[in-house]
C-alpha cells in the first residue's frame, strides 16, 4: 500500500505540471522575500533612496575681482551671503499663492526682491511703466509674444498690461492685491524669461537675513523647487567718497547683453553698470564653475556628483589715493556748505544779490526733494512740532482743493494768484503726461501747395494770459479734441463731452491733487509764505532725525535763545545738514588731483556722491528714482567726466602760449586795456570795467594773466586770426588757437578710464574764444589734464585711473602706463613767462593772494569764473599745480554756481595742504611703503 503511494507520488512529482507548480512556487517565494526585504528591513532607506533619481547642472557662479586703491586698500570687495533660489521645473498645484507666501516671508523680514519687473506702483500709488521707452516696448513684445505689436497693444497702458498678466499668469484679482500681485508677477515674468534655457534656479533674493533662511527652510515643504545657497555679495567701501569711480553692478540689460554676448555672458549675469564696474566689466568677471547634482522630486539637492570650481576674477588697482579722495571730497563738501551759510539770510534784503540765499527757501526745497518725509509728517503723533505743521498742511490743502474744484467747475471764476498758479501746475502736468495738447495740425498754402504745420493753440494761449478761466480751457479743448482720455468705454460707443470734462476732473482729482508731487509742492509754497513756524521747522529737523543734536540745544531753539537761522548755519558748518540736501546754489562740484609726471589721477571727486550699496545685489528702485527724479543736485552725474562748464579765464594760459608761440606778442608786449575792446561788434568788455568803469591799463601777458584781463586776450585773439596783409579772418584765429588746444589736450576725451563727454571747442570768433568765452566747454577731467601738460612743460598724457590688474592668485596680469598722447616742445622761456603770470595769481596783489598768503609752499594758479545765467552766481573754478619750483601735482575745483572762483581756490588750497600734509604726518604712502612697516 505504502509502496502504491510512492508511485504515485513518483508520477505526481515527474509530471511537467508539478515542475511547473514548484517553479511558479519558487517563484512567488523569491517575489515575497524580496519585497519583505525591501518593504520592511530596508523600506525607509530606500524610500529615501528613491527619491534621487534626476541629474542636473549647476552653474557655479565666478567671484568677481576687487578694487584697490594705489595702495592696496579695498574699495569694492566681496562677502559671502545667502540667497534664494526658485526652480521652475518642479511641478507646483499654485504657483502663484507659493511665490506669494515665499515673497511675503522675504519682504516681511527687511529683504528684498532680486527680480524686477516693468511695471511699479509709483510714490501716488499710481500704476506706472518703469524704463526706457525701448525696455517697455520690449517687455510688451515679451509678454504679447508678438514681435510686431498691434496698436492696440502698444498703447496699453500699466493698468490694461497688467490686467492682462493677470489672467495669463493666473494671479487673481481677488486673492491679491496689486502690490501682492506686481511682486508674483515679477518672479513668474523672470521665470517666464527663465523657460526653456538649461536648468538653472532663478535668484529670487539675495543676501537675506538670518531670520529668513530660518523661516525657508522651516516651511521647506511649502516651497518646492526653493533653495538657498551661498554666493558672494558686491560690498563698496567709503561711501560716497567713491560712488562715482566704482559705480555699481547689477543684471544685465537687453543692451549690454547684445554688446558681451560675444564674450559668453547670459541674460541671467550680473555687471558692471557704470563706472570701473562698467569699464573694467571683462577683467573683472570670474569664470562661472559648474555642478553635476543629484535632486529629489521636490528639487532638493541629495548628492553632488561633479563639480568644475569657478575661478575668481582679476583684481583692478587704481591711482587713486584712499586718503586724498576722501579728504578731497571733505574740502569740497566743506567749502560748498561754508559758501551757503556766508550767503544764507532769513529776511530778503532790499539790495538782494543773486547769491542770497532765504532760509525760508532752504526748507521748501527739503520738503521737494524728500529729505523732510512726508510720510514721517502724517504719521506724526499729537504734541511733535511736526504734527503741528502736517496739521496746518492738511487744513490749507483741503481749502485749496476746494477752490481748485470751484474753478473746474466754473463755480467761481475770480484771480487768485495763489490758485492760479496750481491751476497752472494741473495744466502742466495734463501736458507733459500727454493728456492735453497744447499745439495743433494747421493746413496752410505755400508755394501753391498745402501744407500742414503746428501752430499753439489760441484758448492755450490765452489761458496762459489769464484771458480765460481753466473751466472754458478745458471744455475747449474738449471740442477742440486736444483732450485724450482712457475712459474705458466699450467698442463702439463715443462719450459726450460732459462725461469726458467729468472724468477730466476725477483725473485731475486723483492723479494729479491727491498725489504726494503736489502735496510736496504744496508744502514748499506754504514754507516759501512762512505760513509755518521757524522753531517748528526747526524742530521738525530733529524729530525726524534729519540732523543731531542733544537737550541743552533742543531747549535752546525752543526757548528762542537759538535762532532758527543761526541752527541752521550751524547744522550746515557741521555737515549735520549736506549742501546737497538743501539743494540751493551752490550744492555740487568737482575736483581732480593729477601726478603731472606721470598723468595719473589720485583723486578725483564729483559731489555729491551717493550709496552704490543700495543699488547692488538688491537693486533699491525707490531709492534709484529718487536720485534720478527727485534730488535736484542729480547725484548720479559724475561731475568731474561729464559735467563740461565754460572754463573762463583758465582758458587763458592756452591762448597765452598761442600768441608767444606764434610771435603774435612777446613777454614784453605791453597792450593797454581800456575797459572795452571794440575792435568787434559786439564789443567785448573786460570784467573790471563792468565792474569798476575802467580797465587795467597797460599789461604784459604774465601781469594780464594775475589779472584775468579780459581786453588783453581779446587782443590776442585778434593777431593770431590777422593774416600778413593785416586782415582779420576769424577761420585763421580759430585754426591757430585749435592747434594749441590740441597740443594741451582739449581736442579730445583724456583718456580715462572712465565714461566721459568730448569737449566742445571754439567755432568762430578767436577774440570771444582767446579769454575762454566762446562755445568752450570742458570736464574738470580735461582741465586737468591741460594743467597737467601745461606744469611739467608740455608731455600730454592721456588720463590715468587704472594702475594696475592682477589675477586672483596675485600675479600681475597688466601694468597700465599712461600714454603720452602727445610731446610738445614748448619754448622754456614761454612756460617760465606763463608760469610767472600763474605764480603772480597766488602772490602778493593777486587775484587769489588772500587765499594762498600762509601756504609754506608756492603755488601757481588761475581763477575763472562764467556765466550761466543772469539770475543765478556765476560758476567758480580754480586751476593750479604745485609746488611751482617742481611741480608734483596739478588741481583742478570746479563748482557751479559759486560766484567767485576764490570760492573753488579755497579748495585747491586744502587739497594741497592735505597732499603735502602741511598740518601733520604724511599718509599718502605708497604700497611698498604700507609693505615695510
Amino acid at each position: 500500500m505504502i509502496r502504491e503511494l510512492l508511485k504515485q507520488v513518483w508520477k505526481i512529482m515527474r509530471h511537467r505540471l508539478f515542475l511547473l507548480l514548484v517553479f511558479i512556487l519558487l517563484v512567488f517565494w523569491t517575489l515575497i522575500n524580496r519585497v519583505f526585504e525591501l518593504q520592511i528591513v530596508q523600506g525607509q532607506q530606500l524610500a529615501k533612496d528613491f527619491r534621487i533619481s534626476i541629474q542636473k547642472e549647476l552653474s557655479i557662479e565666478g567671484t568677481r575681482g576687487n578694487i584697490y586703491d594705489r595702495n592696496g586698500k579695498p574699495l569694492a570687495t566681496n562677502k559671502l551671503a545667502y540667497t534664494v533660489m526658485l526652480d521652475d521645473s518642479i511641478v507646483v498645484k499654485d504657483r502663484s499663492k507659493m511665490i506669494h507666501e515665499l515673497v511675503s516671508i522675504i519682504i516681511e523680514n527687511g529683504n528684498q526682491l532680486e527680480v524686477s519687473f516693468p511695471i511699479v506702483i509709483g510714490e501716488d500709488g499710481a500704476l506706472t511703466f518703469s524704463g526706457s521707452n525701448s525696455s517697455i516696448a520690449r517687455f510688451k513684445r515679451e509678454i504679447f509674444s508678438n514681435q510686431d505689436l498691434s496698436e492696440e497693444e502698444a498703447s496699453m497702458t500699466p493698468e490694461e498690461t497688467m490686467a492682462y498678466i493677470r489672467e495669463e499668469f493666473d494671479i487673481p484679482k481677488e486673492n491679491y492685491t496689486d502690490e501682492e500681485a506686481l511682486r508674483i508677477m515679477s518672479v513668474k515674468y523672470a521665470l517666464f524669461l527663465n523657460w526653456g534655457r538649461k536648468y538653472k534656479p532663478l535668484k529670487i533674493s539675495k543676501d537675506i537675513s538670518e531670520k529668513t533662511l530660518a523661516l525657508i527652510n522651516e516651511n521647506h515643504d511649502k516651497f518646492p523647487g526653493a533653495s538657498i545657497i551661498v554666493e558672494p555679495k558686491r560690498v563698496y567701501n567709503d561711501i560716497p567718497y567713491f560712488s562715482h569711480i566704482l559705480g555699481y553692478t547689477k543684471k544685465i540689460s537687453a543692451a549690454q547683453l547684445d554688446k558681451l554676448k560675444a564674450h559668453d555672458y547670459n541674460a541671467f549675469d550680473i555687471v558692471g553698470q557704470v563706472g570701473i564696474e562698467k569699464q573694467m566689466e571683462l577683467y573683472l568677471r570670474g569664470t562661472d564653475g559648474k555642478q553635476t547634482v543629484e535632486v529629489d522630486s521636490s528639487g532638493r539637492t541629495r548628492n553632488v556628483v561633479d563639480t568644475v570650481e569657478a575661478l575668481p576674477g582679476n583684481d583692478i588697482f587704481l591711482t587713486i589715493d584712499r586718503e586724498m579722495q576722501i579728504k578731497t571730497y571733505q574740502a569740497l563738501e566743506q567749502q560748498i556748505a561754508n559758501v551757503v551759510v556766508e550767503n544764507l539770510v532769513l529776511r530778503e534784503p532790499s539790495n538782494r544779490k543773486k547769491t542770497t540765499i532765504l532760509l525760508r527757501e532752504i526748507y521748501g526745497e527739503m520738503f521737494t526733494n524728500t529729505v523732510i518725509s512726508l510720510d514721517q509728517l502724517e504719521e506724526s503723533s499729537e504734541g511733535q512740532h511736526q504734527h503741528k505743521i502736517y496739521a496746518a498742511f492738511v487744513s490749507h490743502y483741503d481749502n485749496l482743493v476746494k477752490a481748485i474744484n470751484d474753478r473746474l467747475i466754473g463755480k467761481n471764476n475770480a484771480y487768485s494768484a495763489e490758485t492760479d498758479r496750481y491751476l497752472d501746475y494741473i495744466i502742466d502736468n495734463l501736458v507733459k503726461n500727454s493728456i492735453l495738447l497744447t499745439r495743433k495740425p494747421v493746413e496752410k498754402e505755400k508755394d501753391g501747395k498745402i501744407v500742414t504745420t503746428e501752430e499753439v493753440r489760441e484758448a492755450y494761449t490765452d489761458f496762459k494770459d489769464n484771458k480765460i478761466g481753466i473751466y472754458e480751457f478745458l471744455n475747449d479743448s474738449i471740442k477742440d479734441e486736444s483732450i485724450s482720455l482712457d475712459m474705458n468705454k466699450k467698442e463702439g460707443e463715443s462719450p459726450s463731452n460732459i462725461e469726458i470734462y467729468n472724468y477730466t476732473i476725477d483725473y485731475i482729482n486723483s492723479k494729479i491733487l491727491n498725489r504726494n508731487a503736489f502735496k510736496r509742492q504744496v508744502l514748499k509754497d506754504m514754507a516759501e509764505d512762512e505760513r509755518f513756524s521757524y522753531i517748528d521747522l526747526s524742530m521738525l529737523l530733529i524729530e525726524q532725525g534729519i540732523v543731531n543734536t542733544n537737550e541743552t540745544e533742543k531747549n535752546q531753539v525752543l526757548n528762542g535763545r537759538l535762532s532758527p537761522l543761526t541752527f541752521m548755519k550751524q547744522k550746515l558748518s557741521s555737515l549735520e545738514l549736506k549742501p546737497s540736501q538743501v539743494a540751493q546754489d551752490p550744492s555740487t562740484g568737482s575736483a581732480v588731483v593729477v601726478d603731472v609726471d606721470t598723468g595719473e589721477v589720485l583723486s578725483m571727486v564729483s559731489y555729491p556722491g551717493y550709496d552704490n550699496n543700495r543699488l547692488v545685489n538688491n537693486f533699491d528702485n525707490n531709492y534709484y528714482y529718487q536720485l534720478l527724479y527727485l534730488d535736484p543736485t542729480e547725484p548720479l552725474i559724475h561731475r568731474a567726466t561729464k559735467e563740461k562748464k565754460a572754463p573762463g579765464s583758465i582758458f587763458k594760459m592756452v591762448s597765452a602760449m598761442a600768441g608767444l608761440e606764434e610771435g603774435v606778442i612777446t613777454k614784453h608786449t605791453i597792450i593797454n586795456d581800456t575797459g572795452v575792446f571794440k575792435k568787434i561788434t559786439p564789443h567785448v568788455s573786460c570784467w573790471i570795467y563792468r565792474k569798476y568803469g575802467h580797465g587795467h591799463g597797460d599789461e604784459n601777458v604774465a601781469e594780464a594773466l594775475r589779472d584775468s584781463c579780459n581786453f588783453f586776450f581779446n587782443e590776442v585773439g585778434m593777431r593770431l586770426g590777422t593774416d600778413e596783409n593785416g586782415n582779420y579772418i576769424s577761420s585763421l584765429g580759430i585754426t591757430t588757437l585749435m592747434d594749441y588746444i590740441a597740443q594741451f589736450g582739449l581736442d579730445t576725451k583724456s583718456g580715462i578710464e572712465l565714461a566721459e563727454y568730448k569737449p566742445s571747442n571754439p567755432t568762430n570768433d578767436p577774440v570771444r574764444a582767446a579769454m575762454g568765452q566762446e562755445r568752450n566747454a570742458y570736464a574738470p577731467i580735461q582741465l586737468a589734464r591741460y594743467v597737467t601738460t601745461l606744469a611739467n612743460g608740455g608731455t600730454n598724457y592721456e588720463m590715468n585711473i587704472v594702475d594696475k590688474i592682477t589675477r586672483h592668485n596675485g600675479t600681475l596680469y597688466e601694468e597700465r602706463t599712461p600714454n603720452i598722447a602727445t610731446k610738445n616742445e614748448f619754448n622754456p622761456d614761454h612756460l617760465n613767462t606763463i608760469y610767472s603770470g600763474m605764480l603772480m595769481v597766488t602772490s602778493p596783489g593777486g587775484t587769489a593772494a588772500s587765499i594762498f598768503k600762509d601756504l609754506p609752499i608756492r603755488v601757481a594758479g588761475k581763477t575763472g569764473t562764467a556765466q550761466q545765467s543772469k539770475l543765478r552766481p556765476d560758476h567758480a573754478t580754480f586751476a593750479a599745480f604745485a609746488p611751482y619750483d617742481k611741480p608734483e601735482i596739478a588741481v583742478v575745483v570746479s563748482i557751479p554756481f559759486a560766484d567767485t572762483a576764490q570760492n573753488a581756490g579755497k579748495v585747491v588750497k586744502e587739497i594741497i595742504e592735505k597732499y603735502y600734509d602741511i598740518n601733520g604726518k604724511t599718509t599718502t604712502t605708497t604700497m611698498d611703503n604700507q609693505l615695510e612697516e
